[in-house]
């Protein structure tokens, strides 16, 4: 049995089904649970950022670059939730400085598309970031949804992605974007560690005709102070 620490919970459009990712605590590796959880199964299993499964996983069949966390699972069990150190541990032996050390890639501006042909080696990745650079502002175009700025160790900066965290959306569904992004600001400018877990969507073409996998947040946590929403899916 492997055990892992829940990483992170994402939405979908789909209501009824949630992507979840997590860390094993001895190897490191990352699982995504593949077929996805529906979110009765979530509740069950008191899935939130830092909750402590074991099950069985193996790479699925269809495993491809960079959806190499692709993890097919049997007997998915909980052990209750980590502590906030516990969770800051897990996410700095698993960090990284930058987004081309993540991914294994070379990138020559601050793209929010990363093009098929750079071949990036992974899908999920933990960056560790200066709390000053970061921050979330409710999307203008569309009061659902939040965006992140934050600057990588590297100096690279990037504006304007997309937060998938289920979590915060739930948040900003129930009392507003605005309310959210600054409440969620304040907390991250008072703490010396903020990890973010950064995503590729799946290959995805866009209105404009742009494709490739597209950045997204997934999740940000600020440490030793670690905001637990109180419900994620």
């Amino acid at each position: 049995m492997t055990r892992i620490v829940v990483t992170e919970i994402t939405r979908f459009a789909n209501k009824d089904i949630v992507c979840s990712a997590g860390i094993d605590t001895e190897s490191g590796r990352c699982y995504r649970p593949i077929p996805y959880l529906n979110s009765a199964r979530c509740r069950e299993l008191g899935m939130v950022p830092g909750a402590v499964l074991s099950g069985r996983f193996a790479p699925s069949p269809e495993v491809a670059e960079p959806h190499v966390e692709d993890s097919s699972y049997e007997d998915l069990r909980f052990h209750g939730h980590c502590s906030n150190d516990e969770f800051g541990d897990v996410l700095d032996k698993n960090a990284v400085e930058s987004v081309e050390e993540g991914f294994g890639i070379n990138l020559q501006t601050a793209e929010k598309c990363i093009e098929p042909g750079l071949r990036p080696r992974r899908s999920l990745i933990t960056l560790r970031v200066d709390p000053r650079t970061v921050s979330i502002v409710p999307d203008q175009y569309n009061e659902a949804n939040v965006k992140a700025h934050f600057t990588d160790g590297a100096g690279r900066k990037l504006r304007f992605l997309t937060v998938t965290d289920l979590g915060v959306n739930d948040l900003v569904g129930r009392i507003g974007g605005a309310t959210v992004c600054a409440e969620r600001q304040r907390i991250f400018r008072q703490q010396p560690d903020v990890y973010i877990r950064l995503g590729l969507s799946r290959h995805y073409q866009a209105p404009n005709g742009r494709a490739g996998y597209w950045l997204q947040v997934n999740g940000i946590y600020s440490f030793p102070e670690f905001y637990r929403p109180a419900r994620e899916y």
